[in-house]
């Protein structure tokens, strides 16, 4: 004890969930004073997201705030480790309920971002739509390049299956991803 503060009346608002500011006004010292003497006595400090986390925080809405808020929970109370699936490098929270509000630790599972596609939908959406977009097909890149390989022109081509003439050199250089 020193400076009329007692250790064990410090180490007892402490533990009861007062911070260390709150504790330096109730005894008339100054928070570094407090922190210092709890980390003396040997008592674990709390980082901040520890003293502010939900109802403890004075501005915790409950679920009443939006789904980007609900998900951008889970990133910060979830350290991201290895997909749940592959075993690749996580970059993904995933809901497995679908609940964006339901941030329990049994509803989250870390994923990459191809295995969260997958299980939500979106890269079969995205396999569809990039097909549907596609002019020509497989048959005609591969007809493209026969042609090409005989002596037709870009020209000749690009009127024959309807596509400008730098598509048909990048088929044939093989530079369109969708056509390689």
């Amino acid at each position: 004890m020193s400076n009329g503060i007692n250790d064990l009346e410090m180490k007892r608002l402490y533990e009861n969930g007062f911070s260390t500011p709150q504790i330096a006004q109730m005894l008339n010292s100054t928070k570094g004073i407090i922190y210092y003497r709890l980390k003396k006595i040997g008592v674990q400090i709390r980082n901040y997201h520890q003293i502010n986390i939900k109802e403890k925080n004075g501005n915790w809405k409950g679920n009443n705030t939006t789904g980007d808020i609900a998900r951008y929970r889970a990133v910060r109370w979830y350290k991201l480790e290895k997909c749940g699936n592959c075993n690749e490098e996580a970059i993904d929270r995933h809901h497995i309920d679908g609940n964006l509000y339901n941030n329990e630790r049994s509803n989250i599972k870390m994923l990459c971002r191809r295995c969260h596609m997958i299980i939500d939908g979106r890269f079969e959406k995205l396999i569809n739509t990039a097909k549907s977009q596609s002019k020509i097909t497989y048959k005609e890149v591969i007809e493209i390049r026969e042609l090409k390989k005989i002596g037709k022109t870009n020209r000749e081509l690009s009127i024959q299956y309807g596509v400008s003439r730098p598509t048909i050199s990048k088929i044939y250089l093989r530079q369109r991803r969708a056509d390689i």
